[in-house]
Order: structure tokens, then sequence, then C-alpha cells
């Protein structure tokens, strides 16, 4: 929320964030609203499913996440029709927004944020995902493992942006500082 909140007030641009979901099923707190907001929030259709990871180190765990692909983001991309175009993660949203993106004839960022724990299977990443990552104009990584990484499945290190991972820091201290946290 900060991050886009400054990028429309440093920029004046309207940003607008696309979501699969209002709240992750696993997740405890409100879905987010953009009333008090500098960009606005749209959910495209999306298709969800529940898939179990087991991770490959020895004395692994079973992970249970949940997979979007974003059928209508196509169409809402298409409809509003952006200067560029940012996407989150490097799957299915990143394809759809490539592919629409290669219609409008605007550029796509990748925003990706793999751990090194993810390196051995990011290394295997297929070639799609390389394509994806050699036909962006730049990529940004969530710091130094997500660059590290990157680097590792063949992303050009002068196309690599840094950015932190970005919380809303006020929110969470008043948060932590409220007297039904400390109570609870």
């Amino acid at each position: 929320r900060p991050l886009f909140n400054s990028l429309a007030a440093q920029t004046g641009a309207h940003v607008r964030v696309f979501v699969n979901t209002d709240v992750e099923r696993d997740r405890d707190w409100d879905s987010i609203d953009d009333n008090d907001e500098r960009f606005e929030i749209t959910r495209t259709l999306t298709v969800s499913r529940r898939v179990a990871l087991k991770s490959q180190v020895e004395g692994g765990f079973t992970q249970l996440l949940e997979r979007h692909y974003p059928v209508g983001l196509p169409y809402n991309l298409l409809r509003y029709r952006p200067d560029v175009i940012i996407s989150g993660e490097l799957g299915p949203r990143t394809l759809a927004a490539a592919l629409t993106g290669s219609l409008l004839r605007v550029p796509v960022i990748p925003w990706t944020y793999h751990p090194r724990a993810q390196r051995t299977a990011a290394a295997r990443a297929s070639q799609l995902r390389r394509s994806l990552l050699s036909s962006a104009p730049a990529v940004i990584g969530m710091g130094t493992q997500a660059r590290d990484v990157l680097e590792g499945i063949g992303c050009d290190s002068e196309k690599i942006f840094d950015a932190p991972n970005a919380a809303d820091v006020v929110s969470i201290r008043d948060r932590l500082r409220s007297p039904s946290h400390r109570e609870s």
C-alpha cells in the first residue's frame, strides 16, 4: 500500500492494482479497500485451486498453497489500456500480462521475490519464464535473494532493480501499541 500510494503521488499517474482475490483463504485479516488510497483496486475474474507443495529438502514439509489463474486479467488490461504493466510473481499472472502487453504494445515489468530456498527449482525454470525475463525491459526483485535467484536463471543483472519488501509500518506499529494487542 505505501509503495502504490508513493508511486501515484510521485508520478501523478493513475495507479490501478488488479488482485486475484480479496484475501487469501488462510489469512485472518480484513480485505483491502482503496477508499483512502491514491490508487484503485480492481478484482479480476480468477480461477483458484489449492495445491500441496512438498519441499525437496531432507526432513521437508508440505505447504498448502493457493494457485491463482487470472482469466479476466487480459480483459481488464484491454479495457483500461495501461501505459506500463508491473506484474507480481512470475507465473500465470505475468504470462497473461505479457501476452496482453504485447497486443497493447506496452512494456511488462515482472516483479518477483524468489528466495534462495527456491533457487534449485528456479534454476530449472521453464523456457517460458526465461523468455518472460529476457523480453522484459526491467525486472523488479525483492532484495538481494531475488537478485541472486534471477541472475541464476539467466536474467541480465543490468535489468534487475532491487526493491525491498514494502510494508505499512505505521499501521503495524499502531496495532502493536494498541491496548487490545498488549492484553492479548
